[in-house]
């Protein structure tokens, strides 16, 4: 797996009084989730297993992140390309676009 993430700070543009940090969120992910590295085909050449390079995904992000107090809020965009692997939800239902919603607590 692999990210690339460039955060812009948006609060000289656009200050919002509640939230003490804003910013926004250009990236991409590449990578996949897979059991064996090589691909697996039953006696009739099925493929059971994709393997490493049939597991990979990449997906474009777009989102923003907001801080109030010790309270993380982002909200991120994906939009999934097809890379000829193993097709993700959002491909094989012809989604555009994917939203993720995170909150965490940060504690230092």
């Amino acid at each position: 797996m692999a990210n690339a993430e460039l955060q812009v700070p948006l609060d000289p543009i656009l200050h919002l009084a509640v939230f003490e940090y804003l910013s926004g969120i250009a990236g991409v992910d590449f990578g996949g989730v897979f059991s064996s590295w090589h691909g697996r085909r039953d006696a009739t050449g099925v493929l059971l297993d994709p393997g490493a390079w049939g597991s990979r995904t990449l997906t474009g992000v777009l989102g923003v992140e907001l801080t109030l107090g010790p309270i993380l809020f982002q909200l991120d965009f994906g939009y999934p390309f097809h890379m000829h692997g193993v097709e993700t939800p959002a491909l094989a239902e012809h989604h555009q676009w994917v939203t993720n919603v995170t909150l965490r607590y940060l504690f230092f």
